[in-house]
């Protein structure tokens, strides 16, 4: 069973001299996570998020938005142009515009999925299997006529809140899957009645009447008003109350207590100290920033070096807190001991409430 997150130790050492940790976990485990509390979709907020809009000529704009696909998170941070094939001298097609999560490319993007022309046209499938390296949600359908030139807003059809292709991610847990326990009681209540039917004699069917009278007879109040009107209110559903910038963090909170928030460090860390005893590697320690509101208690946080160079290890120096994030480190092969500059992407989950 794989569990997290815990601090690793070194327990030796690989053939390029690397460190190897007891309780290292890669980008999976973390979307393992997320996944289990944020659905599939386009998040709601700003509402134009990931809108595709027709531009000039045979070419699209997509608004700037945020999604989230098996754990992971896509942020379109400005609006993006894409351009459509040419139209066909036959027939119209539909194409479709999609973002879609690659494990094998290790992103998520923007594609134009292109249609086949037709008297009647269709559009094109896309991939959404929980367990492949694809996986697509459908932005838009576009239809592109017989010999167009130009696109019009009235051939695009908007698609995310169609919960079949696409859908919008309202709250932290998407919802509770009750299927299969309601078909159980259906099934033992049809097994009750069966066995019931026809047993009820004059006596008994006298008695089950009386029964009934006396209940209803009864005028004791045994609860309120107020306690009926909450037991009907029933679950609400999640909403966001608070979501802005503060700082480097972009950020949302949500009714239900749950908070989340992101952000991009720059740093500069002096390799000023031996890792190990044989001299192998350095190490410096960067600093933990400031969460943009306290959390309840330390948040679940993770983070990573946007710059990657391939020799680079990014470690934990130090736990966070309710209001700090953990203070990231690096490990470099020695004899690197200059200053050296990177950029950590942190991104944080817990309760503000």
């Amino acid at each position: 069973m794989r569990s997290g997150f815990f601090n690793s130790t070194i327990t030796g050492y690989d053939e390029q001299g690397q460190p190897i940790f007891d309780r290292a976990e890669d980008a999976s485990f973390f979307a393992k996570y997320f996944s289990q509390f944020v659905g599939n979709g386009v998040f709601a907020l700003p509402a134009d998020g990931l809108m595709v809009q027709a531009k000039e000529g045979m070419n699209l704009t997509v608004k700037a938005g945020t999604c989230f696909i098996n754990g992971y998170m896509g942020w379109l941070e400005q609006d993006q142009q894409l351009s459509v094939a040419a139209s066909s001298e036959t027939f119209g097609r539909i194409d479709r515009v999609v973002v879609r999560y690659d494990a094998v490319q290790r992103g998520i993007d923007l594609y134009i999925l292109q249609g086949t022309p037709a008297e009647t046209p269709a559009p094109p499938s896309i991939t959404q299997h929980a367990q492949g390296d694809i996986y697509e949600l459908a932005l838009a359908d576009i239809m592109v006529n017989r010999n167009a030139s130009a696109l019009r807003q009235a051939d695009i059809t908007d698609l995310r809140l169609n919960e079949a292709v696409c859908g919008v991610v309202a709250s932290p847990v998407e919802h509770l899957e009750t299927g299969a326990a309601n078909a159980q009681l259906t099934d033992a209540f049809n097994q009750w009645f069966e066995g019931i039917k026809g047993q009820l004699s004059t006596d008994a069917a006298g008695n089950l009447q009386n029964q009934i009278d006396a209940h209803t007879g009864d005028t004791d109040v045994h609860i309120t008003t107020a306690e009926r009107a909450q037991w009907n209110k029933g679950i609400e559903k999640d909403f966001i109350v608070e979501q802005g910038v503060s700082g480097m963090w972009t950020y949302r909170k949500w009714n239900s207590g749950i908070a989340e928030c992101w952000g991009n460090s720059s740093q500069e860390i002096d390799l000023d100290n031996y890792w190990d005893g044989q001299s192998l590697h350095v190490f410096g320690t960067g600093h933990a920033e400031t969460y943009p509101f306290p959390f309840m208690a330390p948040p679940i946080c993770q983070f990573r070096d946007v710059g990657y160079d391939g020799m680079t290890i990014l470690v934990l120096r130090a736990s966070g807190s309710e209001t700090m994030t953990p203070t990231p480190g690096l490990v470099k092969p020695a004899p690197v001991q200059d200053g050296w500059h990177i950029i950590v992407s942190f991104y944080a989950v817990g309760r503000w409430k």
